[in-house]
């Protein structure tokens, strides 16, 4: 988590009988405009529409891939494990699908969220180098849930780019508890959440999506 609080894998597609029901519904939404430098800056809002559904679980026979420093790998079993329905919106950020971008100005808005330049698990060209992502989280210890994004708020976020992205994957982290990562446990992170692999379980369950970002204009917050 603090090396790589959320990692994307892109899809989520086809693995869960349906994807999205235990996860948290968040309302995505990135709009950009262009600097004088040739940079382009882009507002995310982040609204929590609340939980959908419960008692989805991972695919049966489901295996974690965690990809280490030195370019190994570990696999943890974790087939048929509850994704709950959280409700509080306390990890989330963007896959840029790229890994030459120069990022910059990555601001936190209204929040205790803290954001920050990543690398991801997935490459996008195949080059051997991890997409570039920017993830925001609560501080690692002491944050209570009144500072996550509650059901019905909304939050943005903004961050610079060297170039012009059309569209992003998007994640959202739920949880219903402040203690998602014990560091005494062998922890991981994937596509469905943050993973306890000691105690077999998931701490928060994560949303994706890929969603095309819009020009700004006059008014823009209000949809």
């Amino acid at each position: 988590m603090k090396t790589a609080l959320l990692v994307l894998l892109i899809s989520v597609s086809a693995v869960l009988t349906n994807p999205t029901q235990a996860m948290t519904l968040a309302e995505l939404k990135i709009y950009y405009w262009g600097n004088y430098d040739g940079s382009y800056t882009y507002i995310m809002k982040v609204k929590n529409n609340g939980p959908i559904a419960a008692d989805v679980t991972t695919p049966a026979n489901y295996q974690i891939i965690q990809w280490l420093p030195d370019g190994s790998t570990t696999t943890f079993d974790a087939g048929d494990k509850y994704l709950t329905d959280d409700e509080n919106l306390v990890v989330f950020g963007i896959d840029t699908k790229r890994d030459d971008l120069i990022i910059s100005n990555i601001r936190n808005g209204l929040s205790a969220f803290q954001g920050e330049e990543e690398a991801g698990f997935s490459d996008s060209n195949n080059n051997g180098v991890a997409n570039q992502t920017i993830a925001w989280h609560l501080p690692f210890f002491g944050w209570t849930l009144e500072e996550a994004i509650n059901v019905d708020e909304t939050l943005f976020v903004s961050f610079t780019l060297s170039e012009k992205i059309d569209e992003f994957d998007v994640w959202v982290g739920g949880s219903d508890d402040t203690v998602i990562w014990n560091d005494q446990h062998i922890m991981v992170e994937d596509k469905f959440g943050i993973y306890d692999g000691t105690d077999e379980v998931y701490l928060a369950s994560f949303l994706t999506r890929n969603i095309k970002v819009k020009r700004i204009f006059f008014g823009w917050w209000k949809n």
